[in-house]
């Protein structure tokens, strides 16, 4: 074989494979998430009831949560404490049935005091992931079960960009 045809070859080869061709398509839509595990949502959720805190070490700020059980939801209240004055204080409702469970917020002083919703979207043997993606911030609730203790993360875009605040919440002394 000449060097011309095995150049004319090649040629050939890289025109075909450079070609446009689009994929083909499909109109299936993509498959959808699977839901939640509800089961090791109602496992991971009895942990939470009781008083929770965060107390900072470079100062007398203690973050604060508290829940209690009330049939098909948990009813709560967030609040952080810097000595003796409250500096912040929000409504939390974590509510369930069948098809899946809403983290609920209320912070009187920001939206208008509404009630912001945060779907559950994932729920492990150790974490429980709620979402709500129209929410200016925090878009994400994280709630990880780490040997007695809760690891709290929200995050979401702030403004553009990336923000994370993590806590990390053990009992209060005399609480469940």
């Amino acid at each position: 074989m000449s060097v011309r045809r095995v150049n004319t070859a090649l040629v050939a080869l890289l025109i075909c494979a450079c070609t446009n061709t689009p994929a083909p398509t499909t109109s299936e839509p993509a498959p959808a998430a699977p839901a939640p595990d509800m089961g090791a949502f109602l496992a991971l959720i009895e942990h939470l009831e009781g008083q929770w805190e965060q107390r900072s070490v470079k100062d007398s700020t203690v973050f604060n949560e508290q829940w209690q059980r009330s049939d098909d939801a948990l009813r709560g209240m967030g609040f952080v404490m810097s000595g003796r004055d409250t500096v912040w204080i929000e409504h939390l409702h974590i509510h369930w049935n069948d098809t899946g469970a809403t983290y609920e917020v209320r912070i009187p002083a920001q939206n208008g005091g509404r009630t912001i919703p945060f779907r559950l979207v994932l729920a492990s043997e150790r974490e429980l992931i709620f979402e709500n993606k129209g929410h200016d911030f925090p878009q994400r609730l994280g709630y990880q079960w780490e040997a007695d203790t809760w690891r709290v993360v929200i995050d979401g875009t702030d403004q553009g960009l990336h923000r994370e605040e993590s806590f990390q919440f053990t009992r209060r002394s005399g609480s469940l």
